[in-house]
């Protein structure tokens, strides 16, 4: 097999084009070139160098990776008796995928990279930007917003026509909002380089090429996952609050469950903003519990983020892997993963809700069997024995029995929510905040009486009640 020599063509033109690679273009080697949508194939022109461009895959292939994939297996069928020129823009070692995959598959004796000056430096120069103070390169043609970090200086490269101006305008305004002004830079490094300043919502209104790329400068403004870290750290640090310095796993256990409870309050609010400062708490139980156990070394986030990401692609076959859905294969999933072996291993694990969510849970397991009521008559019958047997209990004056009993009422009950696909935790929240509901209006009518409410006796108590309950039908 010959040698392929992968060449770096500079950002512009010829002016800053390396000797080494000038030397390679007048090898007398054959000459391929990812693309000649670049200004040093004029040299190429002017000196009668000819070569083959892939330029042809990008209209006949559907896809990049069929592209890269092509160029990869031409070059190395080209270079197989012979030594051979691959030029590409730029630096080879930057936004280049065929280089990647040639560099990865070749031996070390079979290719030799001659470094080009990259688009960076020009890019760079003509926005005034140290990278040493923070740069994250995006590809333009291939991203996802997580790809952005809002505290530091974001490059994108590959944006080269409409279509990318339109995705981008889209992801950036979600992340930096419309008004964000942003550097759009064509022809860096050339006589004919232009920058134009303009604001995130502008950005599909101008006219791209392959020699454009974006570069959106950091904001302090907003904050993400790395300020909250910080926070948290700084909170339980030397210099931080007393009260977050004293609290442990355990103590702050029932401050979970509020925040979890409030924040499922605002979504049934529908309060969006509030849903945000709800959900927002939520998360920093979670950085509460990490930075306590970074300190004492059990874990840190890393292990949080990278335990659930695993566990939901484990349990999503149908969607990162081979396979279909079915309930089935996602319950002997979660069995397996937590190493149980019978139907009561999984019930057992049912624990740590408040009562009405783990026996709906129960129920719900129950019900795969098929050992469940269906018929809301039989439930409602079941209900009614319960409670004669309640009763009996206390007809008995047996305390223990009779506690027992309530607990099979309102286990009958939550059979009865799950049959007619309630859910029993909120119909209880519902039940109470009618009952507030009910005594703010008896309140209020007190008031209009000009008594005070809190010195009502039983009877007048009841009276208000009535008059509520009529009021609300």
């Amino acid at each position: 097999m010959g040698k392929i020599y992968i060449v770096g063509l500079g950002p512009s033109d010829e002016n800053q084009m390396t000797k080494k690679a000038l030397e390679a273009i007048h090898s007398g080697r054959k000459n391929y070139v990812r693309t000649d949508h670049h200004k040093t194939m004029d040299y190429f022109k002017e000196n009668a160098i000819t070569y083959e461009s892939f330029d042809h895959l990008y209209q006949s292939l559907e896809s990049f990776d069929e592209i890269y994939e092509t160029i990869y297996r031409d070059l190395i069928a080209a270079s197989k008796d012979q030594d051979i020129n691959y030029f590409v823009p730029g630096s080879p070692m930057i936004a280049e995928r065929t280089v990647k995959k040639l560099l990865k598959d070749l031996a070390s004796t079979d290719y030799e990279v001659i470094q080009g000056l990259s688009f960076l430096e020009p890019v760079l120069t003509l926005c005034q930007v140290d990278p040493v103070e923070g740069l994250k390169l995006v590809d333009g043609d291939d991203f996802h917003w997580t790809d952005f970090n809002i505290h530091v200086d974001t490059l994108i490269t590959q944006v080269y026509n409409r279509r990318i101006l339109t995705s981008l305008k889209l992801e950036l305004a979600e992340i930096y909002g419309d008004e964000h002004l942003v550097y759009f830079i064509n022809d860096a490094g050339l006589e004919t380089e232009k920058l134009d300043r303009v604001k995130v919502h502008e950005l599909d209104r101008l006219e791209a090429s392959y020699q454009t790329s974006i570069l959106v400068p950091k904001i302090k403004e907003k904050k993400n996952w790395q300020d909250l870290a910080r926070i948290m750290e700084t909170l339980r640090g030397r210099h931080g609050c007393p009260w977050d310095l004293q609290q442990t796993h355990e103590s702050i256990c029932s401050d979970m469950i509020e925040e979890a409870y409030e924040a499922v309050d605002a979504i049934h609010s529908g309060d969006i903003d509030k849903m945000v400062e709800e959900l927002g708490d939520v998360l920093f139980q979670v950085y509460f519990h990490s930075q306590i156990a970074y300190e004492q070394g059990e874990f840190n986030l890393y292990d949080i983020w990278t335990h659930v990401s695993n566990k939901l692609i484990n349990r999503h076959p149908h969607v990162f892997g081979k396979g279909e859905y079915s309930q089935d294969s996602w319950d002997n999933i979660k069995d397996k993963n937590r190493g149980f072996h019978s139907f009561k291993e999984r019930l057992e694990a049912i624990k740590g809700l408040p009562s009405l969510m783990r026996a709906q849970k129960i129920t719900h397991q129950t019900g795969k069997l098929g050992f469940f009521w269906t018929n809301e008559e039989e439930i409602l019958t079941c209900v009614q024995e319960e409670l004669d047997e309640v009763k009996e209990a206390m007809k008995v004056g047996d305390s223990d029995q009779t506690k027992k009993e309530i607990g099979d009422v309102f286990y009958s009950l939550v059979n009865l929510c799950y049959a007619l696909n309630y859910t029993s935790e909120d119909v209880v929240h519902q039940a109470c905040n009618k009952i507030i509901r009910r005594l703010g209006k008896m309140e209020e009518l007190a008031v209009k009486d000009q008594v005070d409410f809190q010195d009502l006796d039983t009877q007048q108590l009841n009276d208000y009640w009535d008059l509520v309950k009529k009021i609300e039908k």
